[in-house]
């Protein structure tokens, strides 16, 4: 590398350490944190930097699982590296591929240029969510996104997998639902209703936070639907004979209006019969 790459690339590492993510975090607005890889060509994992000094960068090789073995390479090693950030910045994670795209993004803060789309986004997604308070909306929208991985995948020989049921909320409402403020007691609600669903054997549940849908569901949204038509065949029956018996209590009236004129008509008048006489 020339003076001025390794340069730029060092101060991009300095930035990024200065603020390195923890090795366990949980999403929040106030997140400000950065993960730094550098790989070489044709290293699909390369190293997870933890620390650096003048001569020489430390972190962690991949395991086939994880980040854990401990390495270290020395600034002159480095032949053309391949510097991959990710920046995590309140709920957004911005991924720099590059020592240009990472100064890019810094410079004309695109992180901030994130969030602040995310938060409109966000604002937008509380005030036009309706949350499903019915055990059969919830079965519905999961079976509905059981079919749609089911028909990416291999159709009739995809099974059901088990999912947490923070990854059933997501499912049901999406990633935002997480950033949402009455989100705690939303998902209160919700646990409920996924319990409420295994114990009439909808789902099944696994473990103390994970379930299955069970093939039952679909029989259960049918009996459900056969009895909402035939809700709505009542009303409508109701609606029908109501309107039937108006008209024919109209009918009678016009009637019965109509023999009273008649009546009236046929009746002679008293005055008249007087002056004949």
């Amino acid at each position: 590398m020339n003076k001025l790459i390794t340069l730029l690339f060092k101060k991009a590492l300095i930035r990024s350490l200065n603020k390195k993510a923890p090795s366990r975090f949980r999403y929040s607005v106030e997140n400000d944190f950065y993960s730094i890889v550098i790989k070489k060509q044709g290293d699909e994992y390369g190293i997870l930097v933890d620390s650096m000094n003048p001569t020489t960068i430390k972190g962690r090789l991949w395991t086939g699982s994880r980040y854990q073995i401990p390495a270290s390479i020395s600034f002159d090693r480095l032949q053309k590296p391949i510097l991959e950030v990710t920046r995590f910045y309140g709920f957004e994670q911005i991924r720099y591929s590059g020592l240009w795209d990472f100064w890019c993004g810094e410079i004309f803060q695109l992180p901030f240029l994130h969030w602040l789309a995310s938060t409109v986004k966000q604002k937008f997604f509380e005030a036009t969510t309706r949350f499903r308070h019915s055990r059969m909306d919830v079965l519905k929208k999961l079976v509905e996104k059981h079919l749609d991985t089911a028909v990416r995948q291999n159709g009739l020989l995809f099974e059901a997998n088990q999912k947490s049921i923070i990854q059933m909320f997501s499912d049901c409402y999406g990633a935002r639902v997480f950033a949402h403020s009455a989100y705690s007691a939303e998902s209160a609600h919700f646990r409920l209703i996924i319990e409420s669903l295994a114990e009439t054997g909808d789902l099944n549940k696994k473990n103390r936070h994970e379930f299955e849908l069970s093939p039952k569901a679909l029989a259960t949204i049918a009996e459900y639907e056969q009895a909402e038509r035939r809700h709505k065949d009542n009303i409508r029956l109701n609606w029908l004979i109501a309107v039937l018996t108006l008209v024919i209590a109209a009918s009678t009236a016009l009637q019965g209006w109509q023999a009273f004129q008649l009546l009236n008509e046929a009746t002679p008048s008293p005055k008249l019969d007087q002056t004949s006489r």
